[in-house]
């Protein structure tokens, strides 16, 4: 299964831009191919940054948007703090998230993070996804291959 947390700065880009790699990340989150982990900073920082008035976004999606997640999405609580951030302490709350649910954590803003294997940008995330993907059927296709010649 996909473990992700995902940064506002991706959720915003999904909301603006439906048809870029983000937006695939939410809507592959909307079908149940990947398991979006949050906890109740992130949440807060998704509501209060959704309802900018620079962001125009819809009252009725935001509220539906925030309720999908506190219902699909697995909610974490107690995270440690495991490491001094030094660019923005505000950003440790993905991170730590990502840690202790061992996730991928994505984000538009890898500078911001240590440089660590689990933090990626949508675009990386959605090519890794993508090969194990593709391998798992080209595996598949092997195995019926080869019980059609035995059988």
């Amino acid at each position: 299964m996909n473990l992700i947390v995902l940064d506002t700065n991706v959720i915003v880009s999904a909301l603006w831009n439906r048809n870029g790699n983000p937006a695939i990340l939410l809507k592959m989150f909307f079908e149940s191919k990947i398991v979006l982990f949050y906890d109740k900073e992130i949440l807060n920082e998704y509501n209060r940054v959704l309802r900018r008035d620079k962001f125009k976004f819809l009252e009725p999606e935001i509220n539906d948007l925030l309720h999908f997640i506190e219902t699909n999405g697995i909610p974490i609580s107690n995270t440690e703090k495991s490491i001094e951030f030094m660019i923005d302490e505000s950003d440790r709350k993905f991170y730590d998230v990502a840690k202790k649910s061992k996730a991928f954590l994505i984000t538009g803003n890898q500078k911001h993070f240590p440089n660590e294997s689990f933090i990626l940008s949508p675009t990386i995330f959605l090519n890794l996804y993508l090969k194990r993907v593709t391998l798992f059927q080209k595996f598949k296709r092997f195995i019926k291959t080869i019980l059609r010649r035995l059988f």
